[in-house]
């Protein structure tokens, strides 16, 4: 199998709260990160959510240091896996995650990386 990611994935302890547009109504679901990078996430959840959705989420996660964190990235969802009950859903952030838009993720990340080396 030929990997396609430009990014290395890592975990990510913590919760995540996916905001969206359905039928003119705001919608926020829970959900819980499977792993992460700087260009996507997958994120478990109850809920399905229509491919092509745009999204708002609000990452709430212990950093590479233990310490409770707190950022907020958008992305469109490019898939929607199932199994029984269980959705994997797959987020393509609409920008890259750098020190800017994504301080405490960006951060997080490059240290678990680092320690990975």
């Amino acid at each position: 199998m030929i990997n396609r990611r430009e990014h290395n994935r890592v975990p990510l302890f913590g919760t995540a709260t996916v905001k969206f547009e359905d039928k003119g109504t705001i919608q926020s679901i829970h959900t819980l990160p499977a792993s992460i990078s700087l260009g996507g996430m997958g994120l478990y959840t109850s809920d399905a959510i229509d491919i092509g959705t745009d999204v708002l989420i609000t990452i709430n996660f212990l950093s590479a240091y233990g310490e409770p964190k707190t950022d907020s990235i958008e992305g469109c969802v490019i898939y929607d896996d199932q199994i029984e009950d269980i959705h994997l859903l797959g987020i393509r952030f609409k920008e890259d995650i750098n020190s800017q838009n994504g301080p405490s993720l960006y951060e997080h990340m490059q240290k678990i990386l680092e320690w990975a080396k």
